[in-house]
């Protein structure tokens, strides 16, 4: 179940929030060899992220989580994959989007363990 926060300095339309929502499930899906419905997405908008004692005016930080572990690989694509659209679609400065992985070994879910 791969989870993903992300973080974004600017306000979107409810289009352009509904486009975020899709294109990160999606790639996630895709790059990380997970079936769509299991990819958890939190998206929060007009953060306050600042950088090198610099308040970044158009930027994401995004958290991508998954249980078992992510491939070196499979990062570096959904790094492209996700740089490249919140460049072309929401106008992001993608020296300005940083992405961080994490592979887990434990998950709860349904009052279980995974």
């Amino acid at each position: 179940m791969p989870m993903i926060d992300a973080k974004l300095t600017v306000k979107l339309t409810a289009q352009q929030d509904q486009q975020v929502h899709e294109e990160l499930t999606n790639a996630a899906a895709a790059e990380l060899h997970k079936p769509a419905s299991y990819v958890m997405l939190s998206v929060e908008q007009g953060a306050d992220l600042w950088m090198g004692g610099r308040k970044v005016a158009k930027g994401a930080y995004v958290h991508v989580r998954a249980f078992g572990g992510i491939a070196d690989a499979d990062a570096a694509k959904l790094t492209a994959r996700i740089t490249k659209f919140f460049e072309q679609g929401l106008g992001l400065d993608g020296a300005a989007v940083y992405i961080s992985y994490q592979g887990l070994n434990q998950w709860g879910w349904q009052g279980s363990m995974f």
